[in-house]
């Protein structure tokens, strides 16, 4: 079985046009969210209440429709115990799709879980989750970059919908990053990575074009222009402004 891959943070941006690809406005902010999450509903709570000693981090979401999202779940661990990765597979067997990678030190599982208030509430808003997001007991702890006012709806839909979520401090995303290869847009950057590690770039591909724009909530167009752009920037200089 394949080795799991080094980790690294995946962020899918947000459904924004090409424009705001382009150039992200000086409203636009990071917000920091807790959010309680049903056992029910997902295994990682069930794993991370289980297996307390783990690192379990989602780093990969993708919404199926019907109610349902894909996941993959980083566990990150000594699994030098023989029984442990079965009690794993044990605990998710509801959600378990397949073992994407194992080693001595982690797993990587793709899973489905119930798409959830958290999930509903981001699609209807049109921003996204920033990856990975951390999973401790029965919480979830991630970021969401997007307006003042959208960060502030979000908070009050998750609140009117009953959910258990703390709004942590806000900062000001800068609308580009310094000193990025091929100078590279913040939301250029961020599908740049999303899409380096979906797989866009992998022979064979792991995620197609399709995929990605529905991910995004994009225009297939909108996004192979992106990456148009992200190819000459910096694939075909040979640079990666993420230091993989």
């Amino acid at each position: 079985m394949a080795a799991i891959p080094a980790s690294s943070p995946v962020t899918f941006g947000h459904p924004l046009d090409v424009g705001e690809l382009s150039s992200v406005g000086e409203n636009i902010m990071t917000a920091r969210f807790e959010l309680r999450i049903d056992p029910d509903d997902c295994a990682c709570p069930v794993l991370a209440m289980e297996f307390p000693a783990l690192d379990i981090r989602i780093v990969a979401l993708f919404p199926l429709g019907n109610g349902l999202v894909l996941t993959d779940v980083e566990v990150r661990g000594e699994l030098s115990d023989p029984a442990l990765p079965p009690k794993i597979l044990e605990v998710s067997r509801r959600f378990l799709l397949e073992v994407l990678g194992s080693s001595s030190g982690g797993m990587l599982l793709r899973m489905t879980a119930r798409a959830g208030l958290m999930i509903d509430t981001l699609q209807a808003l049109g921003i996204a989750p920033m990856l990975p997001i951390q999973v401790e007991e029965d919480r979830l702890f991630f970021n969401v970059r997007a307006s003042r006012q959208k960060i502030q709806q979000m908070y009050s839909r998750l609140r009117e919908g009953g959910a258990d979520v703390v709004l942590g401090n806000l900062s000001r995303t800068a609308a580009r990053t310094r000193g990025s290869p091929g100078g590279l847009t913040t939301r250029q950057l961020e599908l740049y990575r999303m899409a380096r590690n979906s797989g866009y770039w992998d022979t064979p591909r792991r995620i197609t074009l399709t995929e990605i724009a529905k991910v995004l909530g994009l225009s297939k167009s909108a996004v192979s222009e992106v990456l148009a752009t992200i190819e000459r920037k910096v694939l075909k200089e040979g640079l990666d402004p993420l230091g993989l």
